[in-house]
């Protein structure tokens, strides 16, 4: 169990190094400065703390969850959002 734990930590570290470069980069700031905004969303809790050991989402995934929570309030990746906005497509 200490090895899941030990592995889940390293991959909340590396993910958030990934989004945090992203961050940084798509809004011309530092990386401390990207980290601070990072760490204090829902998208971070989410990543952090989610019940599920095995989340399949990847850097750019949480980096466009992030991008959507400040822009539409809303914890989504731009696939997620697009479906929800062209409903025909589950016909």
């Amino acid at each position: 169990m200490e090895n899941m734990q030990e592995a889940r930590l390293s991959f909340i570290r590396e993910i958030t190094y990934e989004v945090v470069k992203m961050i940084a980069t798509n809004s011309n700031i530092s990386l401390k400065e990207a980290k601070k905004e990072f760490t204090k969303s829902r998208t971070y809790n989410f990543l952090s703390y989610s019940d599920d050991p095995f989340v399949e989402e990847g850097p750019e995934d949480f980096f466009e969850m992030f991008q959507n929570e400040k822009k539409y309030g809303r914890m989504i990746t731009d696939t997620q959002l697009y479906l929800e906005q062209h409903p025909e497509l589950y016909q």
